[in-house]
């Protein structure tokens, strides 16, 4: 099973886009073990970010869910959203280490890995990771939760140059070496004005009447 979905992404499955993309690396004498990068998508704080997670499928895959760990947490400090630890935990309906409303659980004969990342991608990479903790759904559209949203956006921006870009560069996970490379010197004017945009608009909020 894990050779067929190594076959199916390495055969152009992955996303791929100038927005968002997705890369995984197997370990060719331990295909039980992967290690995948993410793109944030853009227009979200995790814009350009590259994020790096380690896959582990059990023994008893794909009867039970991979493990799925994210190595990218500013050794340890940052949590980049509700639903990502700074131990690297991910909390997705999907890897059963999430209980959210309507959330997806894993089924053995359709569920897969790129499933996994997709949904990493599409649910927790998003706009206003602050209303993915539970509950804070409820402030959406009011001044408080807007505030309160835009604020946390800002702090994970901050979060994501220091250790999903500028880190990345310094210190590549060996795998991805090139592909960081890549990505930073085809993505660099994309970069730079999205973070003139951000350094503006959090500006125009400090100067804003409270």
């Amino acid at each position: 099973r894990i050779t067929l979905e190594a076959a199916d992404m390495m055969g152009g499955g992955l996303p791929v886009s100038a927005s968002s993309t997705i890369w995984a690396r197997v370990n060719e004498n331990s295909m039980q073990m992967w290690r995948t990068m993410i793109s944030g998508p853009e227009d979200t704080p995790y814009s350009a970010g590259l994020f790096v997670f380690d896959i582990l499928c059990p023994a008893e895959y794909p009867n039970v869910a991979p493990k799925v760990n994210l190595q990218t947490t500013g050794a340890g400090s940052v949590r980049f959203n509700p639903n990502l630890y700074e131990c690297g935990k991910v909390c997705l309906s999907l890897l059963g280490t999430w209980e959210g409303k309507g959330g997806e659980t894993w089924n053995a004969e359709t569920s897969t890995l790129l499933q996994v990342l997709v949904s990493i991608q599409a649910l927790i990479f998003v706009s206003d990771p602050y209303y993915n903790e539970p509950g804070f759904e409820a402030q959406m559209g009011t001044p408080v939760g807007d505030h309160r949203a835009a604020k946390y956006a800002a702090t994970v921006r901050e979060h994501c140059v220091r250790w999903a870009m500028i880190d990345q560069l310094r210190n590549p996970a060996p795998e991805f070496r090139e592909v960081v490379r890549l990505h930073f010197a085809h993505r660099r004017d994309f970069v730079l004005a999205d973070l003139d945009a951000a350094i503006a608009d959090a500006t125009r909020r400090e100067a804003a009447p409270a």
